[in-house]
């Protein structure tokens, strides 16, 4: 391998794409990868160094289905791989330091665009889509397809991408390029007139699998399965046993149920299922599945009748099978001649799925019956209200002309109401999700009612511990220092008079200024001063602030009938500021 490195080295030294330099302040180890042509790469194992700096560019790849569905229409392709993808494109010197490799032979910094960078993908995705826009190609990296109607048009679009290529100095790789071809591999799926087939090299190796012994094995396994999961029909039914096992609290047993599943998702990739190109000149008809325990449709009051300007048809459950999803249970096959599949069948099926839902409308038909309050408002409804009804009832009263009942639930518009018993039920199973007010409302809106709806729904959310440990946390208001109250805001006075149980008018000292004062702004302390003796009770008064909790302060005095009198008192105040 040592030696293998060394001849990539020098052939990447030879074409500039990687320099030596004497120091770096980053530096990363290499990771030599052997390609399908058993021809070798070399990675800088970036993870321990830039990765952890640079700025990750977030240019989205393109899904695959996005891709295939440009390829309506399509009879002859072409394939071109560019030779050493991100190695063609340029790096400015700013970027340079980053992409140091540390070797046997020193340091080497990338000239172009290395592997292992984490935003080499993206960067190049966006590259080459800017230089083939308005160019009718597919672009998967350094994957390009073009595919034509005709070979004249397959020949007009081919020339444009070469020329664009040519322009721009990009380099193909010949080996793996295809040219006119009626059918070729491009992203493990074979493309060809009829539609897209998956790769027999990918098939094989899932065919070859064994059976998985542990959880890693049977996610790997699965992985590989999904890749091609878009040709299988009724993919989760069949691998329902196998995905039973990836779940937290289940025990890893493989049994007879598992091998058959895994021997049956096998069996179905080995047939020839074909995708037909989407084709949008061709009317779509979209196949859905119309049942009453599904409340999906506009909230129209019943009594209104509505026109819409839409389409649709019913079709039996005989002739429609494919759209019938609700039990996700697989359907007898169908033979050639359409035979039927019976309409029994179909009902149970749906029936088995109904069973597990939390709530039916058997089981509230149930309860309303019973229900105190429903059940009264059920007969109403079907034999009409009276004059007058009891309070419990006027809630329901102001709205008789919008009630109805549908298997013997009361409805609101199309809104079931809940009887009592059943509706702390409910609300555990609307905020199940644990989304807040406001969207478990409009959720809850949509489907049920009874009296007080919104208050109950607002006080589960409140009292949800998840939804209290995951609740934002406060906005942090930023702190504020103190305002210390000094000597010069107090200056002496005296207590004219008292003007209400707790409030003073002191004049300043020097001044005839008088001032209004509460009880709690003044407070009393001692002064020696020539004319007044120092026991005598003095007081200061404050601007406002609330001096009760200061041990300085002393409230004693001022409550004495000594200072209540009139006579002047000595005191202190603090003068406004005007």
């Amino acid at each position: 391998m040592k030696d293998r490195v060394e001849e990539e080295l020098r052939k990447l030294e030879e074409a500039n794409i990687i320099s030596p330099v004497k120091h770096s302040e980053w530096a990363a180890p290499i990771v030599p990868v052997v390609k399908k042509d058993k021809s070798l790469r070399l990675c800088g194992d970036y993870k321990v160094s830039a990765n952890q700096a640079v700025e990750t560019e977030t240019y989205a790849l393109p899904r695959l289905e996005e891709l295939l569905a440009t390829l309506s229409g399509g009879k002859i392709f072409s394939k071109i791989d560019l030779a050493t993808a991100y190695q063609q494109v340029l790096l400015d010197d700013d970027s340079k330091k980053y992409t140091t490799i540390n070797i046997h032979r020193g340091l080497f910094v990338h000239n172009r665009l290395p592997f292992g960078i984490s935003s080499a993908p993206s960067i190049f995705q966006r590259i080459m889509e800017n230089l083939m826009k308005g160019l009718p190609v597919v672009v998967f990296l350094d994957d390009l397809l073009i595919m034509g109607r005709t070979e004249k048009e397959h020949l007009h679009n081919l020339q444009k991408v070469l020329q664009r290529l040519r322009e721009n100095g990009l380099r193909v790789k010949c080996s793996k390029c295809e040219f006119g071809n009626t059918r070729v591999e491009y992203l493990g799926h074979v493309l060809d007139g009829q539609g897209i087939h998956p790769s027999k090299d990918k098939v094989r190796a899932i065919q070859e699998a064994l059976a998985p012994t542990n959880v890693k094995e049977l996610q790997a396994f699965l992985g590989l399965f999904n890749y091609y999961g878009r040709f299988v029909p009724q993919q989760s039914t069949v691998l329902a046993p196998l995905y039973r096992l990836l779940r937290g609290q289940v025990i890893w047993k493989w049994t007879e149920v598992e091998q058959v599943a895994f021997v049956k998702c096998k069996e179905l990739l080995i047939g020839d299922q074909v995708l037909a190109h989407y084709d949008p000149s061709i009317p779509l008809t979209l196949a859905c599945d119309a049942s009453f325990c599904l409340w999906h449709w506009s909230s129209y009051p019943t009594h209104h009748a509505r026109r819409g300007g839409t389409t649709h048809c019913f079709c039996k459950s005989e002739e429609h099978s494919n759209a019938d999803g609700l039990s996700r249970c697989p359907l007898p096959e169908t033979s050639d001649t359409g035979a039927a599949v019976t309409s029994a069948l179909v009902h149970s099926l749906l029936a088995e799925h109904i069973k597990d839902a939390p709530l039916n409308a058997t089981q509230i038909a149930r309860t309303t019956r019973t229900d105190s309050e429903l059940s009264r408002v059920y007969k109403y409804v079907m034999e009409g209200w009276p004059i007058q009804v009891e309070e419990n009832l006027k809630m329901f009263f102001s709205k008789i002309n919008e009630f109805s009942t549908e298997q013997g639930c009361v409805l609101w518009g199309t809104r079931v109401i809940v009887p009592s018993k059943m509706r702390s039920a409910v609300l555990k199973e609307i905020h199940s999700g644990h989304q807040g007010i406001v969207k478990t409302k409009a959720f809850a809106r949509k489907y049920v009612w009874w009296p007080n709806l919104d208050l109950e729904v607002e006080q589960i959310c409140k009292e949800c511990e998840t939804c209290q440990l995951d609740h934002k946390m406060p906005r942090q208001v930023p702190l504020h220092p103190s305002t210390v109250t000094g000597s010069h805001k107090w200056i002496p006075g005296l207590i004219v008079r008292q003007t209400g149980p707790v409030s003073y008018e002191v004049r300043e000292r020097d001044s005839d200024t008088v001032h209004r004062r509460h009880g709690d702004q003044l407070r009393a302390r001692a002064i020696a001063e020539p004319d007044i003796d120092v026991t005598e009770s003095q007081a200061e008064l404050g601007d406002g602030e609330d001096c009760s909790s200061s041990q300085e302060v002393v409230d004693a005095n001022m409550q004495t009938p000594e200072l209540l009198e009139p006579e002047p008192v000595v005191s202190e105040a603090l003068k406004p500021n005007d």
